[in-house]
């Protein structure tokens, strides 16, 4: 029999944590004979721990950990690899507090990798509906809503995977952003890896409500990627896109007062927002057209820190060559 551990990231998201502990405990294949669970803690100081053991009483397969290596998201994915590794699990689903994950989530995911034989399996990503969920939907969204990229990339909190990646391709230690380095690695590779989506195995991601948070979550996620790419040797090639996406953008508003041809270069990112909006509604619940005001902002936003991210790359390649 196939063992399965669920691994949830958290801190301080104690309200969060016990939403999707209680979605888990609800999946249609039983918690404890299918699949067990650990919760990998940053250091809460919250009520974190207390709604785990609340749950373990009932469900002893629950475990709650401190992370013993502080620094972020990457030391955390290494730290339940080997978690996973030594007690001999086959199969890691990879999972995140603010997440809330409908009944047959897990048993889809399970099914792609046990019985079609995909390395990488992933589900559908929904978000709730607000004005910043609609302006960043295609963030967790990112490998469904481009043609055929989730054969190459599924995110890392929507993510299952067989155990043996975590040994031949693994994790970089960066703060965020680490499924991006795990992708890029295996890019590298220039292995074919059997990639797999499910509409059917739908989670419920969660996304920053303010603007303050926004930004916030923006520059990690910045950070992240530099230190990513750094760790596995490989140039942020999405970052240069994004940067030259922008790029257009301001230059076409500059000349198209005095150039009528300048119009042309507000294109692209025309085409790409009509693009987004015309796939949001299957990632948004309580979907608003009203809403998409928002996803210029959100895609400006995200291009803004992308280009810091280039900066953050070059940054961190000079001191790692440099000894």
């Amino acid at each position: 029999m196939v063992k399965v551990l669920v691994v949830i990231l958290n801190k301080n998201n104690a309200q969060g944590l016990r939403r999707a502990l209680g979605s888990l405990v609800k999946q249609t294949v039983p918690i404890c004979r299918v699949f067990d669970v650990l919760v990998l803690d940053g250091g809460s100081e919250d009520e974190s721990e207390e709604v785990v053991l609340e749950f373990a009483k009932t469900f002893k397969c629950i475990e709650f950990r401190v992370q013993k290596v502080k620094g972020g998201t990457g030391p955390a994915r290494i730290e339940a690899c080997n978690y996973a590794y030594e007690r001999g699990y086959d199969v890691i689903i990879w999972g995140d507090s603010e997440n809330v994950y409908d009944a047959n989530y897990v048993a889809e995911l399970v099914r792609m990798v046990v019985k079609k034989g995909c390395d990488v399996a992933g589900g559908k990503p929904v978000v709730r509906g607000s004005l910043w969920d609609h302006a960043f939907f295609w963030y967790h969204a990112v490998h469904l809503v481009f043609p055929r990229l989730w054969e190459k990339h599924v995110p890392g909190n929507n993510k299952c995977m067989r155990i043996h990646l975590c040994k031949e391709i693994g994790y970089p230690p960066s703060r965020r952003a680490e499924d991006y380095g795990f992708t890029l690695r295996m890019l590298k590779t220039k292995r074919r890896f059997k990639y797999c989506v499910d509409d059917d195995a739908v989670v419920t991601v969660s996304l920053p409500q303010r603007l303050g948070d926004i930004i916030k979550w923006q520059l990690l996620r910045a950070r992240g990627a530099a230190e990513a790419a750094a760790y596995v040797g490989a140039v942020p090639w999405d970052s240069w896109v994004w940067f030259l996406l922008l790029l257009t953008l301001l230059v076409g508003l500059l000349l198209s007062p005095v150039a009528p041809w300048g119009l042309l270069l507000l294109a692209p990112f025309a085409i790409l927002c009509a693009y987004l909006a015309f796939r949001a509604p299957r990632f948004i619940a309580n979907f608003s057209f009203f809403k998409l005001v928002g996803l210029p902002v959100g895609l400006l936003i995200h291009s803004l820190f992308s280009i810091y991210t280039l900066f953050e790359y070059t940054s961190i390649r000079s001191r790692l060559s440099r000894g």
